[in-house]
């Protein structure tokens, strides 16, 4: 059994997997896995219809809560044999307290905040009502006056071009301002799953102002979530970035929908505060494990 670095040629294989995962994890997608592939060295292993993932987080090989045929128990058995037989104990990443309720094997664990879920009612951000959205829907408002000659659209394979266009304006305008290398990567990365879109069955929108896009939304829904992967503007269209999130999940909203994924912040303050103020309903918090012994 060997495992194979996750690529655009073999993600296809994951879906079935990641389409069904019930953890509401961003960890758990296509647009996330893809896009991190590179920075946590992401493998993968189908085994007897069950999936199995595995990167590198600060140099230790960590596994993703399994999906597939099996429960959970029997999952956590095969990583453990298949680690021992590594030489290795087995850890694993992004692990939710569902998931550890789960676990038999005596461990011990480290929570990452960083790293936890932002989770929202999707009505509560296509609706943005009551004096707590206020700031949004002012943010919202100015660009409507400002920006008279604005339109939003689902993203086409006729608009990539103009997208990575507009990516290219965006990395100018935030090249400054970002240092650290986990958003740089993320900046150079989101290149390859614009380009991509379609193939790994993304969901996009674009804001534009007089033919131009200003701002770009990315994601995918899985269950009764909308997970959204990318989110970026330019800031000198003042209220840009409110308004991509409201139309995006605007756009998007049917019944089934109930909740949005918008992710973590990565220790990031100004991420924290920006996706704090548009108040989550819940937070899904993730640990990294190490089994101790199996039973």
């Amino acid at each position: 059994m060997k495992f194979t670095k996750i690529d655009i040629t073999n993600i296809h294989e994951l879906m079935p997997y990641l389409q069904k995962q019930k953890y509401q994890i961003c960890d758990l997608t296509v647009g996330t896995l893809y896009h991190w592939r590179d920075y946590f060295n992401y493998e993968y292993l189908i085994h007897q219809n069950n999936l199995y993932i595995r990167g590198l987080f600060e140099g230790k090989t960590r596994y993703l809560i399994p999906l597939g045929d099996d429960d959970l128990e029997q999952q956590i058995r095969f990583l453990n044999y298949y680690s021992l037989a590594q030489g290795e104990k087995l850890n694993l990443a992004f692990v939710t307290q569902e998931a550890i309720g789960k676990i038999d094997d005596d461990f011990c664990l480290i929570i990452n905040p960083e790293y936890f879920d932002y989770v929202y009612n999707i009505t509560d951000l296509i609706n943005l009502k009551g004096l707590k959205y206020k700031r949004q829907r002012n943010h919202i408002n100015k660009f409507y006056r400002l920006y008279k000659n604005y339109s939003y659209k689902e993203v086409t394979p006729d608009d990539i071009p103009q997208i990575l266009e507009f990516l290219d304006e965006y990395k100018e305008e935030t090249n400054e301002r970002i240092c650290a290398p986990i958003f740089k990567y993320e900046v150079e990365k989101t290149y390859d799953l614009v380009s991509n879109l379609f193939k790994l069955q993304q969901i996009a929108g674009i804001l534009e102002v007089d033919g131009k896009v200003v701002a770009l939304a990315i994601g995918e829904v899985i269950g009764d979530t909308v997970f959204v992967h990318i989110e970026k503007a330019l800031r000198k269209y003042h209220g840009s970035y409110a308004v991509i999130n409201n139309l995006f999940l605007k756009h998007l909203h049917r019944e089934d929908l109930v909740y949005v994924n918008r992710e973590e912040d990565l220790g990031d303050e100004g991420l924290r505060k920006a996706k704090q103020s548009y108040r989550p309903i819940k937070y899904i918090h993730k640990y990294n494990i190490t089994v101790k012994e199996s039973k």
